[in-house]
């Protein structure tokens, strides 16, 4: 199995957060990123 791309696992956590209904910080800590980074990626387009 290839590994996932950056873009891949950033859709991933996202969805996470929106999906699970999960906090950004919760994601964020199991991604091991600070929440300013995950509150970044959801507003790239």
């Amino acid at each position: 199995m290839r590994e996932m791309s950056v873009s891949e696992q950033r859709y991933k956590a996202i969805l996470a957060v929106i999906a699970d209904g999960r906090t950004v910080r919760e994601v964020a800590t199991d991604w091991g990123v600070c929440p300013r980074t995950m509150h970044r990626w959801q507003l790239k387009p």
